[in-house]
């Protein structure tokens, strides 16, 4: 019997440019890991693990998917959920977390760079009240 559960996932939001794209990555804890497709020699040998799933596609179509992984430990799994959640968040991709209510979480960097942008357009309005 496969019990899924959810342990960790990310949902992430890219509208750069023309771009409106979605991208949710999940950890799954499952009770049926087969030893034999994990590479075990001793195959029949079933045991909890996790396994990595992504789900990706343009804003309101039908999402595919992307099975990343099957790992026998929590820390593998969190490993490559890591790795692609970082990439997808860095300035080349795009990305951008997505809230449960539907908002945006900008990152540090985002909300440096607007903060710079509120200070700097404060001082200019107060150069041109003079």
């Amino acid at each position: 019997m496969n019990t899924d559960r959810s342990v960790a996932s990310e949902y992430l939001r890219c509208t750069r440019g023309t771009s409106d794209k979605v991208y949710n990555i999940t950890i799954n804890e499952t009770n049926e890991v087969s030893a034999q497709l994990m590479g075990s020699r001793r195959p029949g040998i079933v045991r909890p693990g996790y396994e990595v799933i992504a789900e990706w596609g343009r804003t309101g179509s039908v999402l595919k998917t992307t099975h990343h992984g099957t790992f026998f430990t929590r820390a593998e799994a969190n490993g490559v959920f890591n790795d692609i959640v970082h990439e997808k968040l860095s300035n080349k991709k795009g990305y951008v977390r997505v809230t449960a209510a539907g908002t945006k979480k900008k990152t540090a960097a985002a909300r440096a760079k607007e903060k710079a942008k509120a200070e700097d357009d404060g001082l200019r309005k107060i150069t041109f009240d003079l």
